[in-house]
């Protein structure tokens, strides 16, 4: 427990050196209508959830905003896979903005063992450093020529170098991506990007976390790839970096009078009011911010509640004592006038309506999302081996000759990714001639994504419960 402690006060300072505290992060700005975004990295963007997420956040809170979101994460990439594949693999979806997390990969994390490093080895971690700076620098000196408007940073996600597990540990792995982090912002200070800080809070709170119980983690059991909390809380530093509004409407109802005092984002009209009954018709203008329910643990970690959803209905003017809370005919809550009068957030209330349909988007973007993921591992074996060889994945015959020289290849060396390379390659065979189908799926997804964002009109009521 003291250990801990003082790896938290020490990870702290390291922070307050930087000029960036635990939860102190570098301002981006939300995206606007029309933006075209990419998010570059490795597996924990190639499979993560964590630029999902956002877009659920945009689909939910701006449901007339259009975005085209771009997952380019390739798993086990570095800054120099990224680097040789901007001309084929990202810049062909024309991106204004490029959100880019590498590092992971970069650090040479079997260089991390247990025990004094030789100068070899620190002689190799260095040069690892040095060679993510080199291919950084080109990443944004290349995107920034091809006319992409904005770029930011992201400060890798960490390697849970403290978890007590059966897992083996790379101890120093983490303050090498913290290092990845610092040339981050010395990047952006240079070339105009802006900086998001992923590894700084997740560390503290993994930290924090391990206090409490030395087996807990943000990260994963693998110490690499966060789960579903871990991606929320990622979704929730890149969102309120960009300083995403916390509202998603606020609707403020004198109850005595039937007047409709203050609403934003929304449009209110009175229906009924005066006795132990007020009605009223709300149309909000968003929907609140849907949590995946395997995550829901991230709101007690982060304040997403008061930073990113604020759906607040207040009634104001009644008669002291307690009061049922109807949408639509079905009971949601049971409240005090006076709780009423400073407005109740229903954001991340199950009961309501307006929570479902949220929760609808979140469904549907996330099917959409896994098909995303098998077209990127589609997308991982043409660019890492059938264009190095000169192949056409169109070409079935040519591609699997390709592939099984590349698996041939791992077994000569006795390489420890033979096994996922396999059960990869066998995955691309199946579904690269269902490329045209799975892209008509996610189309379809889209629609039915415009369609279930949409915003209803939803009949409140409030009623005294008379004991």
């Amino acid at each position: 427990m003291i250990k801990v402690n003082r790896m938290i006060q020490r990870y702290s300072l390291f922070l307050l050196v930087l000029g960036l505290a635990p939860g102190v992060r570098a301002q981006d700005r939300p995206f606007v209508d029309g933006d075209a975004v990419s998010f570059l990295g490795d597996s924990i963007t190639h499979n993560g959830k964590w630029h999902s997420y956002i877009e659920d956040y945009y689909l939910t809170r701006f449901p007339t905003r259009t975005l085209r979101v771009f997952n380019t994460g390739i798993s086990g990439d570095t800054a120099a896979g990224a680097l040789a594949r901007l001309e084929t693999d990202v810049l062909p979806d024309r991106p204004n903005v490029v959100a880019i997390m590498l590092g992971m990969n970069d650090v040479g994390r079997g260089q991390y063992t247990a025990g004094e490093a030789s100068e070899a080895t620190l002689a190799a971690r260095r040069r690892s450093i040095d060679n993510y700076r080199a291919n950084m620098t080109k990443i944004l000196a290349r995107l920034k020529e091809a006319g992409v408007q904005r770029i930011i940073l992201v400060t890798p996600s960490p390697f849970d170098q403290t978890a007590r597990s059966e897992r083996e540990n790379n101890p120093g792995v983490n303050d090498a991506l913290a290092e990845c982090g610092r040339i981050a912002r010395e990047l952006a200070a240079s070339s105009g990007a802006s900086v998001v800080d992923f590894n700084g809070p997740l560390t503290a709170w993994n930290l924090a976390r391990q206090q409490k119980d030395p087996a807990a983690t943000l990260v994963g059991a693998d110490r690499v790839h966060p789960g579903a909390l871990g991606h929320t809380l990622m979704a929730y530093l890149f969102l309120t970096a960009q300083k995403a509004p916390a509202v998603v409407s606020r609707t403020v109802i004198d109850a005595a009078n039937g007047l409709v005092v203050e609403t934003v984002n929304a449009a209110a009209k009175v229906k009924a009011s005066g006795g132990p009954l007020l009605s009223f018709e709300l149309l909000e203008g968003a929907l609140p911010f849907p949590i995946d329910k395997d995550a829901a643990e991230a709101t007690t970690i982060a304040p997403i509640e008061k930073e990113l959803d604020q759906e607040v209905i207040a009634a104001r003017g009644l008669a002291e004592g307690k009061y049922r809370l109807y949408i639509d005919g079905s009971a949601i809550g049971t409240h005090t006038a006076a709780a009423l009068a400073n407005g109740i957030n229903l954001a991340l209330d199950a009961n309501t309506p307006m929570f479902r349909q949220a929760q609808e988007v979140l469904t549907l973007n996330e099917r959409r999302r896994q098909l995303g993921a098998m077209l990127r591992g589609i997308t991982q074996y043409d660019e890492r081996v059938l264009r190095r060889a000169g192949v056409s994945g169109e070409d079935p015959m040519a591609a699997k000759k390709a592939l099984d020289a590349y698996l041939e290849g791992l077994r000569r060396q006795n390489s420890p990714s033979l096994a996922g390379a396999e059960t990869a390659i066998a995955r691309y065979l199946a579904y690269r001639p269902q490329v045209a189908q799975i892209r008509a799926e996610m189309a379809r997804i889209s629609e039915l994504l415009n369609a279930a964002r949409t915003p209803k009109v939803h009949l409140f009521e409030v009623e005294q419960v008379i004991n």
